[in-house]
């Protein structure tokens, strides 16, 4: 299994800018448009010529896009995507993984208690603030009172 990957990886790394584009070709062809399929092709084409204008080399542009089939996948799901409206579920770039609709990441439940953890943070320093105001103004609301009850049991009429 792996020396079979490694022969794909092998034979991709030796794919000219033309064999990709055939192959990418040869995998949308019937599946999306003619129009979308010219656009494509015109898309990667430029995207290549771009790359190597600004100086990478036509095999490092090739190895950065990937397999023009893995491409070609992406592609048709989006389109399909397009016509039928939402798949069952979602890929998740941060994670590389497909996720059943309504099942819970880890980025999901790490958001999720980050939030709460944020809040909580936020309601404890307002707690410790407010006591060590009530710690510094104590003894001049204790004399308030106690000058209070002086004044009204010695010097009310």
């Amino acid at each position: 299994m792996i020396l079979s990957d490694r022969r794909k990886e092998a034979d991709r790394n030796k794919m000219n800018k033309e064999q990709f584009l055939n192959t990418l070709e040869e995998c949308l062809s019937g599946q999306i448009d003619a129009a979308d399929l010219r656009d494509t092709l015109r898309y990667y084409r430029e995207y290549i010529e771009e790359e190597e204008q600004h100086g990478k080399t036509e095999q490092e542009v090739l190895q950065s896009l990937g397999s023009p089939r893995l491409i070609a996948h992406s592609i048709l799901d989006a389109h399909e995507e397009a016509v039928h409206g939402s798949p069952e579920g979602y890929y998740d770039s941060e994670e590389s993984d497909f996720h059943e609709e309504g099942e819970v990441t880890l980025s999901d439940r790490i958001r999720y208690y980050g939030i709460r953890a944020a809040i909580l943070a936020v309601i404890l320093a307002l707690l410790v603030i407010s006591f060590m105001v009530l710690k510094i103004l104590f003894p001049f609301i204790l004399l308030a009172i106690v000058a209070g009850w002086i004044y009204r049991h010695f010097f009310r009429d």
